[in-house]
C-alpha cells in the first residue's frame, strides 16, 4: 500500500496507530546530548488502550541496569500513568512532562502525583484537537496519574482544514 503525504519542509510525517504513545525528548533546541532528557514531550492518541516502555540507563554496558520508565493509557477509563520501575538512579533528580492528547475533543482531566491532587497546567488547542497538560518538576520516583471526567471523545478529522493549514 502507498501514501502521498503532504507536510511543510520542518515536519516529517509520523502515522500512529489508536493508543499509540509517542515520547520525545522536548527541548528548545536541538542537541545531540546523550544524556536522559530532564523533559519529555508524550504524544498521547485516543481510540484504543496502549503502553510505552522508555528504557534508559548511564551509556554504559551495565548488566540489567536500567530504568523503566512505563507510560499506560486506559483509553475506556480516561487513565492515562507515568510509572518509573528499576534502577531510577539513571532518571533526572528532577522531570517536567508535557503531555499532549491528540485529536480529542475538548475534555476536563485532573492531574494526581503519587496518588495526590496537583495542579497542573493545562490549555486546548482547538483547532489542532490537541489538549496540553504540563507536569513540572517532578522527581525521578514520582508516579503520575491523568484521569478524565469522562472517556475522551475522539475530534474531528477535518480533512479539508487540515490540508489548508498545510497547503497555505
Amino acid at each position: 500500500r502507498m501514501m502521498l503525504l503532504h507536510r511543510e519542509l520542518e515536519e516529517f510525517p509520523v502515522l500512529v496507530r489508536a493508543g499509540g504513545i509517542v515520547p520525545m525528548a522536548d527541548s528548545e533546541e536541538f542537541t545531540n546530548s546523550t544524556e536522559n532528557p530532564d523533559c519529555l514531550a508524550v504524544r498521547i492518541f485516543p481510540g484504543a488502550g496502549g503502553c510505552f516502555h522508555l528504557c534508559e540507563d548511564g551509556g554504559r554496558e551495565e548488566e540489567n541496569a536500567y530504568a523503566d520508565t512505563v507510560m499506560e493509557w486506559d483509553y475506556e477509563q480516561g487513565v492515562f500513568r507515568i510509572s518509573p520501575e528499576g534502577s531510577l538512579s539513571f532518571l533526572p533528580e528532577r522531570r517536567s512532562f508535557r503531555l499532549e492528547f491528540w485529536d480529542i475533543c475538548s475534555a476536563e482531566a485532573e492531574v494526581y502525583i503519587d496518588g495526590k491532587k496537583a495542579a497542573a497546567d493545562s490549555s486546548y488547542d482547538k483547532e489542532g484537537q490537541i489538549l496540553k497538560i504540563s507536569v513540572l518538576n517532578t522527581g525521578r520516583e514520582s508516579r503520575i496519574e491523568v484521569r478524565f471526567k469522562e472517556k475522551p471523545e475522539i475530534g474531528e478529522n477535518n480533512l479539508k482544514d487540515q490540508c489548508y493549514r498545510i497547503l497555505y
